[in-house]
């Protein structure tokens, strides 16, 4: 069962995507290449940049985020110190940068469509997984 905080968390996150109408890989994206050890102890720091770039957008939407980092820095904080790099790990592993181009599909898609080779596909699929490996 969830603790009252990843609940609150949760719900503060859809509360957030659908008032301010960001997208789920967008903000998950942003969440990933912000993400900082300092949020854990500075609530004001977690996307910092992206609250900055929100105010001009409108003011619902700021306190939204800012009720959303709010519940963020609850959650971080209920963490031990050390697991703050598996929290970017895990973001990392499951919000991939990398977005497929049709160019890229149909180099993967040649070789398995003309000899039955998969291991560009295979390829392929390690670096979006481990986009921080290759």
């Amino acid at each position: 069962m969830a603790s009252p905080v990843r609940r609150a968390l949760l719900c503060q996150t859809l509360t957030l995507f659908e008032e301010t109408h960001v997208s789920y890989p967008d903000f998950f994206a942003t969440l990933t290449q912000q993400f900082n050890r300092e949020w854990q102890t500075d609530a004001d720091s977690i996307l910092s940049a992206t609250l900055e770039k929100t105010v001009a957008q409108s003011a619902a939407a700021v306190e939204c985020l800012k009720q959303w980092r709010s519940c963020y820095h609850q959650a971080l904080g209920q963490l031990p110190g050390e697991h703050m790099a598996d929290v970017l790990a895990c973001l990392r592993a499951s919000n991939p940068m990398t977005v497929l181009l049709r160019p890229q599909i149909e180099a993967v898609w040649a070789p398995i469509s003309e000899a039955d080779d998969w291991q560009p596909f295979y390829d392929l699929l390690k670096k979006i997984q481990q986009p921080m490996m290759t």
